[in-house]
């Protein structure tokens, strides 16, 4: 496993690394979750990692963006350990 604090930092992390799933963040400095959902997106690196958004955001029009962008999951904080972890199993298929 592997982390980032940044945006842009993430990105290039996640594009050396080729990750089987990234977990992110969308209120991030140094590169918002959406342009990082973009950038992961259109890599041939990180395009086909399932991406699962953990965010504080309660706006739906800025959460249906983000689904639009192609993210495999979105949860709202606060939230529940466990459903974290049976939603990365199921988007591992473990």
């Amino acid at each position: 496993m592997v982390s980032a604090m940044e945006g842009y930092t993430g990105i290039n992390i996640a594009k050396k690394e080729k990750p089987d799933l990234v977990i992110l963040d969308l209120m991030l400095p140094a590169g918002d979750g959406l342009t990082v959902i973009k950038s992961l997106k259109m890599s041939p690196f990180t395009r086909v990692a399932p991406i699962l958004v953990i965010t504080g955001q309660s706006d739906e029009e800025y959460k249906q963006k983000v689904l639009d962008e192609g993210v495999d999951a979105y949860m709202q904080k606060p939230f529940d350990s466990t459903l974290v972890v049976e939603k990365v199993k199921e988007l591992l298929h473990i």
